[in-house]
């Protein structure tokens, strides 16, 4: 079964294939989108990463704010520098 989003996605991807479009970057992470992929299933594909890409940061950060204060220790963080990092949104490096 397919997840959502890559049935959205392949959807896209046959509408955009019949038209010429392009994107206005409203962000970093979409300015190099716009700036590599020239055909739409290229497009396609940079949009995948990008969204795995948001979606394991958003995990690490969820995974790091859940960390005990002896494991932060062992990284090399102090609480301040976790928390700090836990709060910044998924679209932020």
């Amino acid at each position: 079964m397919k997840l959502p989003i890559f049935r959205i996605l392949n959807r896209w991807g046959q509408i955009m294939h019949k038209q010429s479009f392009s994107i206005q970057p409203f962000s970093p992470g979409i300015a190099a989108l716009s700036s590599r992929a020239r055909r739409p299933d290229g497009l396609r594909r940079d949009i995948v990463a990008l969204l795995m890409r948001w979606q394991h940061r958003a995990a690490d950060r969820a995974h790091l704010a859940a960390l005990e204060p002896h494991r932060l220790a062992d990284v090399g963080l102090t609480q301040t520098q976790r928390d700090r990092e836990a709060r910044k949104p998924f679209w932020v490096a």
